[in-house]
């Protein structure tokens, strides 16, 4: 059985070009110079347990039942076989309507245009140890109570673990290049395994609330 955790988030949000990530203990971690934001989080674990199903996952089904927007070499995020995913998409769901204001969920309406996309993409870039991830930033869409909104997804083609040999805890400073220019909605990190062609989803979140989040193996 695996677990997926959904994370309370209480965020004081500050000038400068860092950002703090609290596990169980309040630590600080520095971000890549490229971020502009600074961000004390205090975290409060919530564990959502979803059983194992019997049946096969259904392979082509997406996690979150996203559509990606425009041409991508990637799919959407994989299903695990452990999931019972209209379990996990109540919660999601019950989540967000519970937690994110009405001003946060205004802010994932606009589609985001090409041009953020593509600023996004160069400021990872921008960073020597980031731009060996050779990441792609692309959009989906999906609807939470009862609305279309539009995710970004930065997305890396490799493993976590892989992906950590290159550049450490590149998941907060690719959050934070992200951030910086589309503003405070919600963004997906995630993860390609060639190997097993799966999109594995770590983060979905904005700079107030973590709505997913899938603890790397």
């Amino acid at each position: 059985m695996k677990k997926y955790i959904l994370t309370l988030m209480s965020v004081v949000l500050l000038s400068g070009c860092q950002f703090f990530n609290q596990t169980e203990e309040t630590t600080e971690t520095p971000v890549e110079e490229s971020s502009s934001v600074q961000v004390k989080t205090e975290v409060e674990h919530v564990t959502v347990t979803v059983e194992e199903k019997d049946e096969e996952a259904d392979s082509d089904a997406a996690l979150f039942n996203e559509s990606v927007m425009g041409d991508s070499e990637f799919p959407t995020a994989t299903v695990p076989e452990s999931v019972t995913q209209s379990e996990l998409l109540s919660a999601i769901e019950e989540y967000y309507i519970a937690n994110f204001s009405a001003e946060q969920q205004a802010a994932n309406a606009p589609q985001v245009t090409d041009a953020a996309l593509a600023n996004v993409l160069d400021l990872i870039n921008g960073n020597e140890a980031l731009a060996q991830l050779n990441v792609t930033v692309d959009q989906i869409s999906m609807v939470l109570n009862g609305q279309t909104i539009y995710v970004p997804r930065v997305i890396v083609p490799m493993t976590y673990s892989e992906s950590t040999a290159i550049a450490e805890e590149n998941d907060v400073a690719l959050f934070n290049s992200a951030i910086t220019e589309v503003g405070n909605r919600l963004i997906m990190i995630a993860y390609y395994d060639e190997a097993s062609d799966q999109l594995m989803p770590m983060h979905l979140m904005n700079l107030n609330h973590s709505l997913f989040y899938n603890e790397p193996n």
